[in-house]
């Protein structure tokens, strides 16, 4: 109406552009204004719906360490985890108030898992799951390795392979499982797929009984019969460094 007013005193009435109309056109304007305030509030809705919800607790929580380093950590249940150089286990952090207590791992991880006959504890990884009810062992399951390993130390455990076969494999004290990885072609269309697996006896290392498979949770960094692109791995993870072999 400003605009028009200003108009007037140009043009003659008869050649506005846009003739002004009174009443009509504050009804005009008034309804105008009520319809963009309705489009607004319906956009500062969807907005709102759209937006990361707010909770108490994050759905997963995530603990990682990068190649060179290695950490401990307690999870809810009270289980102790150790995880060496480039590794991630995620888990729900309301795992005490589910069925079950699962994780994944990506990496190597030792764990000290704390006894609870009614809610299993699963470690979940590419190649195969494992349960258990309350034991010590180490899982090693780097993607870039040639193996996926468990190393039982104590208790027992059930080793389920992903592969689609169902086979299910139990350990007892001082046994290991390794998985052979398939070639990097068959890898990338089928990312479960398992070559082939060995069970076997865990041998103990020359200084003071070491144990072969978690000496690096004490800080050792052990190699027994490894082949050259193992411990050129081995390092990488140790050293967080990257070592090119022609």
């Amino acid at each position: 109406e400003r605009h028009l007013r200003k108009m007037e005193t140009v043009f003659p009435k008869e050649e506005l552009p846009v003739k002004k109309e009174g009443k009509n056109i504050r009804k005009i304007i008034s309804v105008l204004s009520v319809l963009v305030l309705l489009l607004g509030s319906y956009c500062v809705y969807l907005l709102v719906q759209k937006a990361p919800q707010k909770s108490d607790k994050a759905a997963v929580a995530a603990v990682f360490t990068r190649d060179g380093s290695r950490t401990r950590a307690q999870l809810p249940d009270g289980t102790e985890v150790w995880l060496n150089g480039g590794s991630r286990l995620t888990y729900n952090p309301d795992m005490n108030n589910l069925d079950s207590r699962d994780v994944t791992l990506e990496g190597e991880a030792f764990f000290d898992v704390t006894r609870n006959a009614a809610k299993p504890f699963y470690i979940h990884t590419k190649k195969m799951d494992i349960r258990v009810l309350g034991t010590s062992f180490n899982v090693k399951a780097y993607t870039q390795d040639h193996t996926t390993e468990a190393t039982l130390i104590t208790g027992a455990v059930e080793v389920t392979l992903n592969d689609g076969l169902e086979r299910n494999i139990k350990l007892i004290p001082n046994q290991k499982i390794v998985l052979q990885h398939p070639d990097s072609a068959s890898e990338r269309a089928q990312p479960k797929l398992v070559a082939g697996y060995k069970v076997e006896s865990i041998r103990g290392g020359q200084l003071d009984n070491m144990i072969v498979e978690t000496a690096w949770r004490d800080n050792y960094l052990v190699f027994d019969n490894d082949d050259f692109e193992d411990i050129a791995l081995k390092m990488e993870h140790w050293y967080g460094i990257k070592v090119h072999l022609n």
